[in-house]
């Protein structure tokens, strides 16, 4: 059981991201949102039609690419919910194997 255990679902969807590129253009398309933001010589207008451009190509995409959709999973069972991130496992797993886990005692 290690601590950052990710399901491989979710490792094939960080391995497709980084490898399509899309990882280093979405970087590049928030870095150029910032730059506009902070940029004080274009009117109203232009940021906001600027960042609507950016925002369009950010649309276009694919939805997986993005890092906060990776979803922390159990490494035991692959249980989404009620994880443990310290632990890299889900609560079930961690009271199921609580003798093994260095630290923690079984509750009841």
């Amino acid at each position: 059981m290690t601590r950052t255990a990710i399901s491989a679902k979710n490792q094939h969807k960080i391995k497709r991201s980084n490898q399509s590129g899309h990882a280093t253009k979405r970087a590049e398309l928030k870095r150029q949102r910032q730059e506009i933001k902070a940029n004080s010589t274009l009117t109203m207008h232009e940021k906001i039609a600027k960042n609507f451009e950016i925002t369009k190509q950010m649309d276009r995409l694919a939805r997986d690419s993005s890092r906060c959709r990776v979803r922390n999973m159990c490494g035991v069972c692959q249980r989404a919910r009620s994880y443990i991130s310290d632990l890299g496992v889900c609560r079930v797993c961690a009271k199921h194997h609580a003798d093994k886990i260095v630290g923690l005692k079984k509750g009841s």
